[in-house]
């Protein structure tokens, strides 16, 4: 069996180590959905390419741009104002301005009290399923040589 420091030591390896993003966020007392960021791992430096530095205190909506679903965004939003664990894909920009689609899973963390004192979003990078998936709804519906849509598209 495992010490407590032994599982301390596992899970900060592991959150150093791992390829998903992962985000712990400082719950705003007044009003959660204006938490900010406390830590970012590794993973999430290297993808987005802002620092810890760079994104400590700030909120997590920064990473967010014109094209980020808002109805995403208002669904998140809501979820965390009630505590809720939530789960979306939505589109992020990393400093350059690339667009990166994330699968981001919420979820509330209690102190010993039992009030939530941060949230902690465990995100994966699925840029290339998601273009993928547009090439080949594009490939569907479209006449690849003339790029105007096809048969298909008028019958859906």
């Amino acid at each position: 069996m495992l010490s407590h420091n032994d599982v301390t030591h596992l899970f900060g390896a592991i959150v150093e180590n791992t390829n998903d993003l992962v985000i712990i966020l400082q719950a705003d007392d007044v009003d959660p959905a204006e938490s900010t960021i406390a830590y970012v791992n590794p993973a999430f430096t290297q993808l987005t390419g802002y620092s810890l530095a760079e994104a400590i205190g700030r909120s997590p909506r920064f990473l967010l741009g014109p094209n980020s679903d808002t109805d995403a965004r208002a669904r998140i939003r809501e979820a965390v104002r009630r505590h809720e664990a939530v789960r979306a894909e939505i589109l992020s920009y990393t400093k350059s301005g690339q667009p990166c689609w994330l699968d981001v899973n919420i979820v509330p963390l209690r102190d010993a009290s039992g009030r939530v004192s941060h949230f902690v979003a465990i995100e994966r990078n699925i840029t290339a399923a998601k273009t993928l998936e547009e090439k080949l709804t594009r490939l569907a519906t479209r006449d690849e040589l003339t790029g105007l849509y096809n048969r298909r598209h008028f019958k859906d």
